[in-house]
C-alpha cells in the first residue's frame, strides 16, 4: 500500500499542479483578453488621431493655398497700383504742363488787355489835353512839363 499511497499522492499532486496551471492559464487568458481590449481601444484612439491629423493636414493645405492665392492677389494689386501711380503721375505732369501753358496764356492776354487799356487811356488823355496834337506821346510830355 505504500506504493499506492505514493502513487495516489503523486496523482493528487499532479492534479493540484494541473489545477494550478489551469488557473495560471485562465489568468493569462484574462490578461491576454484585457491586453486585446486595450489594443483595440488604443487602435481606435490611433484611428481617431489619424483622422484628425488628416483633417488638420487638409485644413493646412487649404489655408496654405488660400494664403498663396492672397499673396498673388496682393502682388497683382501692387502691380496695378504701380501702373496706376505711373498713369496718375503722367496725368499730373501733363496737367502741370497744361497749367503752365494756361498761366502763360492768361498772363499774355492780361498784358494785351492792359496794353490796350493803356493805349485807350493815352488816346483819351491826348484828346482831352491836346486835341490838335498828332503824336500822343509828345503831347503828354509837353503837358506834363507845363504842369
Amino acid at each position: 500500500m505504500g506504493e499506492q499511497s505514493i502513487s495516489t499522492q503523486a496523482l493528487v499532486d499532479a492534479k493540484n499542479e494541473l489545477l494550478a496551471l489551469r488557473e495560471i492559464v485562465h489568468q493569462k487568458d484574462s490578461e491576454i483578453s484585457s491586453l486585446h481590449d486595450t489594443i483595440r481601444q488604443r487602435d481606435g484612439e490611433v484611428q481617431q488621431m489619424a483622422s484628425r491629423l488628416d483633417a488638420a493636414t487638409r485644413d493646412y493645405t487649404t489655408a496654405h493655398e488660400e494664403i498663396r492665392q492672397l499673396h498673388d492677389k496682393v502682388r497683382q494689386y501692387e502691380e496695378a497700383l504701380v501702373t496706376e501711380r505711373a498713369e496718375h503721375t503722367a496725368m499730373l505732369d501733363e496737367l502741370r504742363g497744361d497749367s503752365a501753358v494756361i498761366e502763360r496764356e492768361s498772363a499774355r492776354l492780361a498784358l494785351e488787355r492792359l496794353q490796350k487799356e493803356n493805349e485807350e487811356l493815352r488816346r483819351s488823355r491826348s484828346s482831352q489835353c491836346c486835341p490838335s496834337s498828332s503824336t500822343t506821346d509828345l503831347c503828354c510830355h509837353v503837358h506834363q512839363r507845363r504842369t
